[in-house]
């Protein structure tokens, strides 16, 4: 080729490349980095509001317009709760392994019972996630209470077991048909009202995404989230979830006094606290600032991004709405989207957010009029605007004491009597609990003083000949007496000269007395053999005196 036309076609393609410059600039795709949207005022899980991001995000891709930049993650990794078959396995196996540590302390085998409690414990605390009732966990920590109880170790299991149980189920109440001994149930109220009671309250918040999972708070049921549990007893506790369609799972929490705990088990739990948290953190007050363009101007440095899309979410009732926006670094300017309503629970939201990112693709490469700041995420968001479920877990511990005085629990204690007069066993009483009989004489029934406090209806009304019982023989109102042997009252008779009694004219409505057997001449069956005899001699001797003369004969008596 001559050297004049290779200069020219050189200089022809120059020209076209500086023609096409602006062409090109134009087609290259813009770097956008999507972030987690904002739960304001912590209204809805952070899990949800990650996932509008990730679907934004979604709506972003295979589109030639656009770059997606992203950053490393802050999360722990997955916290999915799956429950295997092993785990399943072990708390079936700590259920067998409890009966037979309660057949074992039946037998008074109290040391292996004893360790075959602990195991069980220990089992069911290393699979909580399968233990999807805390009754079996409960009942192990008594047994093992009881078992430390027959050994003398009595402290221990009132600092140790019986706590434990009783945070699970502070109306807990125990029977002596169970196998638990009187004095350790008395024990078991004592740590109640000493302990538990003095422990206070605190409350759960349980979120999920989407909402409606159903909860359980130690076995008992805490309707749907979201969900706000009060009066729940400072210690551990197991809360049962089961999402929509999945398998239920347990997950163990500590709540603290007058402390609100939130859980929101569906999402990552964040590693650390890095500038994507950070900033979700800060926008979740419902406030952009300064503080807000600095946070986004180095988060668009770390992507290496042009735009960076970033939003809000919060509960309005039952539906919740989704405010978005962008951020240009190299006009440091923050500019809105188009709000949209969905359901709380999510229908329709591919749709609905694929509409704004259709917005977002339509401003580019401009992102529109800028806002001037400070100002609110969404003037509209309030505190509290939420429409949650709220459950009141709170137990009363005056049920569960003693009306005596100086008592807390209702024994059954042999040793200690009840003030005022006793009455002599066997003698008149009213049942317990029966209502009062006023006198038979009419008027108002006597007052009582202190010392008669323990008797009532006509067990005032004692006997003039009855005998006051001796020291030890009384009765206990705190049990249900046994009925006493009937008393068998002689009936008074009166004697002819004859020597035969007859007795006194039986009441209507007593029994009849059996009479005693008396000597021969009270037997019906002599007297009718003698008048047979005595009929039979007189007429053996009218007989023998008539002769043949026809004259009557006499006899004399």
């Amino acid at each position: 080729m001559r050297p004049h036309r290779l200069f020219s076609s050189l200089g022809f393609l120059s020209a076209a490349a500086l023609a096409m410059a602006p062409f090109a600039a134009f087609a290259q795709a813009t770097k956008v980095l999507v972030l987690p949207y904002a739960p304001l005022y912590d209204s809805i899980p952070r899990a949800t509001g990650e996932q509008i991001g990730k679907t934004f995000e979604n709506g972003l891709k295979g589109k030639s317009a656009i770059e997606l930049r992203t950053l490393p993650s802050e999360s722990a990794g997955s916290s999915a709760k799956a429950v295997s078959d092993a785990q399943r396995a072990a708390v079936a196996e700590a259920k067998a392994e409890l009966d037979r540590g309660k057949s074992l302390l039946e037998r008074r085998r109290v040391k292996p019972a004893l360790d075959a409690f602990e195991a069980v414990i220990q089992k069911l605390r290393d699979n909580a996630i399968a233990l999807e009732n805390t009754s079996t966990l409960e009942e192990a920590y008594l047994r093992k209470a009881a078992a430390l109880f027959l050994m003398g170790r009595e402290d221990e299991a009132a600092k140790g077991p019986i706590p434990e149980a009783l945070v699970l189920n502070p109306a807990l109440r125990l029977d002596e048909s169970d196998g638990y001994g009187r004095p350790f149930i008395e024990l078991v109220d004592k740590v109640r009202q000493e302990e538990i009671a003095g422990r206070g309250w605190g409350e759960l918040r349980v979120d999920t995404t989407p909402p409606g999972a159903l909860v359980w708070v130690d076995g008992r049921e805490a309707l749907t989230s979201p969900v706000r549990v009060l009066g729940l007893v400072p210690g551990t506790h197991y809360v049962t979830i089961k999402l929509p369609s999945q398998d239920a799972y347990t997950e163990v929490v500590q709540i603290r006094k007058d402390e609100l705990v939130r859980i929101s088990p569906d999402e990552n739990a964040p590693a650390a606290e890095g500038p994507v948290t950070k900033f979700v953190t800060h926008l979740s007050q419902n406030r952009m600032d300064d503080s807000t363009l600095a946070q986004l101007g180095e988060l668009a440095r770390k992507a290496g991004a042009d735009v960076v899309v970033f939003g809000a979410a919060f509960a309005e009732g039952a539906e919740m709405v989704i405010v978005s926006m962008l951020y240009s670094p190299s006009e440091n300017a923050i500019s809105r989207l188009q709000r949209i309503t969905l359901d709380r629970e999510m229908l329709g939201a591919t749709i609905e957010i694929n509409k704004v990112s259709s917005e977002f693709l339509e401003r580019l490469p401009s992102i529109g009029e800028p806002i001037s700041l400070p100002a609110p995420v969404a003037a509209e968001a309030r505190p509290g605007a939420e429409k949650i479920n709220e459950v009141d877990m709170t137990v009363d511990y005056a049920a569960f004491k003693d009306d005596r005085p100086g008592r807390t629990v209702t024994p059954v204690d042999t040793t200690r009597h009840r003030a005022g007069p006793r009455r002599p066993v066997g003698g008149p009483r009213v049942p317990i609990g029966a209502p009062v009989q006023p006198p038979s004489g009419g008027g108002a029934r006597p007052e009582l003083s202190d010392a008669d406090a323990g008797l009532q209806g006509d067990e005032i009304a004692r006997a003039p000949e009855a005998k006051p019982a001796p020291a030890e023989d009384f009765l206990d109102f705190r049990v249900e007496p046994t009925e006493p042997e009937p008393v068998v009252q002689e009936t008074p008779t009166y004697t002819f000269s004859g020597g035969v009694s007859i007795e006194d004219e039986m009441p209507i409505a007593e029994e009849p007395q059996v009479r005693k057997k008396g000597g021969l001449l009270s037997q019906w069956w002599f007297w009718t053999g003698a008048a047979i005899v005595v009929g039979g001699a007189v007429s053996a001797g009218l007989a023998m005196s008539g002769g043949g003369d026809g004259v009557t004969g006499q006899v004399k008596w």
